[in-house]
């Protein structure tokens, strides 16, 4: 493994949250398991888990926790849910369904967005049959599963340091 910085970038449909950072480590929970990228790391290409947990009888989904160390040792943490990692000697890419940076994923907001899309979906159902967009319900729901996974991890990091 080198001493040498390599490329860190994050990517969502929203944009680059991260686009070539110089970095030392980056640690990510991959399908296989938690693994820590270094400059030199032999290539591969794996997805991110699907992290959920069973709380009551009831499953809650929630995205994993993606980090960077810089070369000055600062690390820096992101929300990821559902991805794909490419690790070559020189960087890491990952591509995101859904990322923000972690310490931005609060209670109080996914609170706010959810009821700001429930209003939407409740509008949307109020529509005649005919002039109801399909595609955009849909999106609507998928907004919603997200904004529950963030919620979650949210939930989940309550206490650490972030």
């Amino acid at each position: 493994m080198s001493d040498k910085p390599f490329k860190f970038t994050l990517v969502s449909p929203n944009g680059a949250l991260v686009e070539g950072a110089d970095a030392i480590a980056v640690n990510v929970v991959g399908s296989q398991g938690t693994f820590n990228a270094r400059p030199g790391h032999e290539p591969f290409l794996t997805d991110t888990k699907v992290f959920f947990e069973y709380k009551d009888g009831q499953r809650l989904d929630r995205g994993i926790e993606v980090w960077y160390r810089t070369p000055a040792g600062e690390e820096i943490t992101y929300y990821v849910c559902k991805g794909y990692v490419e690790v070559l000697p020189d960087r890491v890419t990952v591509l995101a369904e859904d990322a923000y940076l972690a310490s931005e994923v609060t209670e109080e907001e996914e609170r706010e967005r959810q009821k700001e899309i429930l209003k939407q979906l409740e509008d949307a159902g109020k529509l005649p049959e005919g002039a109801r967009g399909a595609i955009e319900i849909n999106d609507l729901e998928i907004q919603l599963q997200k904004s529950v996974a963030r919620l979650n991890y949210a939930k989940s990091k309550k206490g650490k340091n972030i």
